[in-house]
């Protein structure tokens, strides 16, 4: 640590160290001689072991994993909460080995094309999910951390969207737009996947709190994707009888 307070003023020049297995390097800022403290920070945490951050905070959220984030933010107010509320500034969020412990988004995507092909489900799917990548550009603003965009991958299915969490609240909400591969099909035969699913984004809707059941979190809107292939199928109808109409008067 390398830093000096003088007349109220906390400047930190260098910290180091380790947090929650990862390696902490930051400045800091803290001027706390008005009413109202304020706090200018910039710095970067590199492989944080996140189930151990989540239990020092107290989220029951079960993660396993890695975190590295990087962050320019300020803040002003009187209390922990205001400062807090008041961060603003952004930041970068990345991961590596991460396993959502109670989030089985290949089985929600399975779920959703079983439903979609009319078929039911024979085998018992995990209620966990061992991501590929999981990233996000961030930006604290009016007490809610932005993330946009938020990128999840797993084996079979690509999420691509945009998230808000309440800082205080733990409250959040997230919308994506998910793509699958044929690969879901490994899971349970219902989950087969043919050319028309893969051509057309499949919406996804989270929201809960981070105290919440992780599985009740997120859903896929069947209904639109089947609106969806239906039109697809109509326009793709259309292609075929124009094409016909075509070669009839090519040949003619």
């Amino acid at each position: 640590l390398e830093g000096r307070a003088v007349d109220g003023i906390a400047e930190i020049s260098s910290m180091t160290g380790d947090l929650f297995g990862g390696k902490l390097d930051l400045s800091a800022t803290f001027n706390a001689k008005g009413n109202s403290a304020r706090l200018n920070t910039t710095g970067s945490v590199a492989g944080v072991d996140i189930a151990a951050l989540l239990q020092a905070a107290e989220v029951e959220a079960n993660v396993i994993g890695t975190a590295t984030m990087d962050w320019q933010l300020n803040s002003q107010g009187a209390s922990s909460n205001q400062l807090i509320g008041a961060l603003s500034g952004p930041a970068n969020l990345n991961t590596d080995g991460v396993i959502l412990q109670d989030v089985g988004i290949e089985k929600m995507m399975c779920e959703a094309v079983a439903l979609v092909n009319q078929e039911a489900l024979s085998a018992t799917l995990p209620d966990s999910s061992t991501l590929e990548d999981l990233s996000a550009k961030v930006v604290m603003r009016d007490g809610n951390a932005l993330l946009a965009p938020l990128n999840i991958d797993a084996n079979a299915a690509m999420l691509r969207g945009e998230g808000r969490l309440d800082l205080l609240s733990q409250d959040f909400r997230a919308t994506f737009a998910a793509s699958i591969t044929p690969e879901l099909a490994e899971l349970d035969p219902a989950c087969r996947v043919n050319e028309r699913y893969t051509d057309i984004e499949w919406p996804v809707a989270c929201k809960g709190n981070l105290d919440s059941d992780p599985d009740e979190w997120c859903g896929v809107d069947t209904q639109k994707i089947i609106e969806a292939l239906a039109k697809n199928e109509a326009k793709r109808k259309i292609g075929k009888e124009a094409g016909r109409l075509l070669d009839k008067l090519f040949k003619d």
